[in-house]
C-alpha cells in the first residue's frame, strides 16, 4: 500500500491543479505535473527511505515504526532527505513528459473516438 501512496497523490495534485488552466500546453503540463510529482515525492520519500533501510538490515528484525524513530534520531535536519536533490531531478523530469505524452494521447484517443461516432 506504501508503494501506490505517490502516484495517487501525485495524480490527484496534478488533475486538480490542471482545472485551473483552460489550455493544455507543453509548459502548462510540464508545470502541473511537477507540482504534483514534488509534493508527492516530498511526502513519501522518508517512508521509502526507511523501507529500504529495513530492507538492506540483515536481520530484519526492526519495525517500520521502530526504523523510523530510529532513522529520524540519528538524522540532523539536513540529513532528513538524503539523496533528495538527484530523485526529484530525475522523477519529476521523467513524471513530467509522462504527463505530457497521456495528455496527447488522451487528445489523440478522444479525437478519433468523436470522428468514429459522426461517420
Amino acid at each position: 500500500m506504501i508503494l501506490v501512496l505517490n502516484p495517487i497523490i501525485n495524480f490527484v495534485i496534478y488533475e486538480e491543479i490542471k482545472k485551473n488552466f483552460p489550455q493544455k500546453s507543453f509548459w502548462q503540463i510540464f508545470l502541473c505535473s511537477s507540482v504534483g510529482k514534488l509534493f508527492a515525492t516530498l511526502v513519501t520519500y522518508p517512508i521509502l527511505t526507511v523501507r529500504v533501510k529495513l530492507q538492506a538490515s540483515k536481520d530484519g528484525s526492526e519495525s517500520y515504526l521502530r526504523a523510523l524513530i530510529n532513522l529520524v534520531r540519528s538524522m540532523k535536519a539536513d540529513e532528513f532527505f538524503p539523496g533528495i536533490v538527484p530523485k526529484l531531478v530525475q522523477t519529476i523530469s521523467f513524471n513530467a513528459f509522462l504527463m505530457i505524452t497521456f495528455e496527447k494521447m488522451r487528445d489523440l484517443i478522444k479525437l478519433i473516438v468523436l470522428k468514429s461516432v459522426k461517420a
